[in-house]
């Protein structure tokens, strides 16, 4: 790449020094990038400059009289945040750039004298640190933005949307510290959308997670590519997002059990979940997996009736993991199974519901012992635990929050708190131990 070939022309850069024989050689230097040059001969000029234009980019000399690079930069990281900072500094400057980089949070600095190319890559990389910002600040609003209208759905939901609302926040200061990756804010975003869902999931509680645990690992035991394999995760994660929208007891009650009318509404969720996705661009596949992941191989399923391989692979994995672990919910059967029934369950109905390679997989390649349960669980309720107990499944509270992982041994401060929760929510665990 030269120096002729910038990718982001157009950008409006700001370069702040008080000689104007370094002004000059800078915009000689980068005169045919393409971008919006400005410039200023001093730190308080920068700054009205700021004030009155938007600027991507700023390039600080350190030192200047009355206001020197660090305190420009310092200014321009607490009112411009967004703006990328980069310091241009002497050799023997040292300590004070280590001062800008402290107090400017600058993304790099340059040495005088520059080389012309490598300080147009440096550039380069800078607006492109600032696009994948502002990529990561518009699926905060979208995020924000469909929270809202979820809110409308849901009145009495307006608690827990305020709540959702302060985690955004919290997300997006973090994620303000890990912009260097788009892929870590692209994560953020999926993660608001699942714990979103887990606000609503009621007796359904940790379910999507659940399903998700295995589906990446299952796609590349498939030998799906990892983009694709990326996609069946968000898939597995946000497959519900459709019943956001929809009645409360449409979480909590099993699909046999509801009326004509509400199985009719029900099967519309995959299509609202299509459609919530829809308007961002990474996640299209995992949107078109949501929408099939009820369709079975026989064509009995919904919305469309897609057969065998006319349902995408993507969805075809969601499907099995799903109803794995719907079985063990009760919310196909209506009465909760164990995961050995689960698995026998895939099985008897492989070429009816499921695809045969991807429970074969499942069961034998992602499953610990290919899909054999070695111990009997039992669901208990809290008045049935005693001190001593060996969890069969992660204990969870109905809003997924884990309390206690499989494996672990119940005591009986665990039983009081259980006792506790469920008079706080009047909600029942789910307790699965283990003989």
């Amino acid at each position: 790449m030269t120096v002729e070939e910038s990718p982001f022309a157009g950008a409006h850069i700001l370069m702040v020094d008080d000689e104007e024989s370094i002004l000059k050689s800078l915009q000689r230097s980068f005169r045919k990038s393409g971008w919006n040059i400005h410039t200023a001969t001093s730190g308080f000029d920068g700054l009205d400059i700021l004030a009155l234009n938007h600027i991507d980019l700023v390039i600080s000399d350190m030192r200047m009289p009355e206001m020197n690079g660090a305190e420009f930069l310092e200014q321009v990281a607490k009112k411009y945040p967004q703006t990328v900072r980069i310091l241009l500094t002497g050799f023997s400057e040292l300590d004070s750039a280590i001062d800008a980089i402290n107090k400017g949070r600058i993304y790099s600095y340059v040495s005088k004298p520059w080389n012309d190319e490598d300080f147009f890559q440096i550039i380069n990389n800078g607006l492109q640190l600032g696009e994948v910002a502002r990529e990561r600040d518009e699926l905060l609003e979208l995020t924000k933005s469909q929270n809202e209208q979820l809110k409308e759905f849901n009145e009495h939901l307006e608690k827990k949307v305020k709540m959702r609302t302060a985690e955004l926040e919290q997300t997006a200061a973090f994620l303000d510290q890990a912009n260097d990756e788009l892929k870590q804010s692209y994560d953020a975003t999926i993660g608001v959308f699942s714990h979103l869902i887990e606000l609503r999931e009621g007796k359904r509680g940790g379910h999507s997670g659940r399903v998700a645990q295995y589906a990446k690992k299952l796609a590349e035991s498939l030998n799906i590519s990892t983009q694709n394999a990326n996609d069946v995760y968000f898939a597995s994660l946000l497959h519900n997002i459709g019943l956001v929208a929809m009645p409360d007891h449409f979480s909590s009650t099993p699909f046999a059990e509801l009326s004509f009318e509400d199985k009719e509404k029900f099967k519309e969720h995959p299509i609202l979940g299509e459609a919530a996705l829809m308007s961002i661009p990474f996640l299209h596949s995992a949107a078109k997996y949501i929408r099939h992941h009820k369709e079975y191989v026989n064509g009995s399923g919904f919305p469309d009736s897609l057969k065998g391989d006319e349902i995408p692979i993507g969805a075809r994995i969601v499907t099995v993991l799903n109803d794995f672990d719907e079985l063990q919910m009760g919310f196909i059967t209506g009465q909760p199974e164990s995961p050995r029934s689960a698995a026998e369950h895939l099985k008897s109905h492989i070429g009816i519901k499921y695809d045969a390679k991807v429970v074969e997989t499942f069961l034998k390649v992602v499953m610990p012992g290919g899909g054999q349960v070695s111990e009997i669980e039992r669901k208990i309720e809290v008045h049935e635990v005693c001190d001593g107990m060996k969890l069969a499944r992660d204990l969870v509270t109905p809003g997924g929050i884990l309390l206690l992982a499989k494996g672990q041994r119940i005591t009986a401060s665990i039983i009081e708190r259980i006792r506790l929760l469920e008079k706080d929510t009047r909600k029942k665990f789910n307790i699965f131990v283990s003989d």
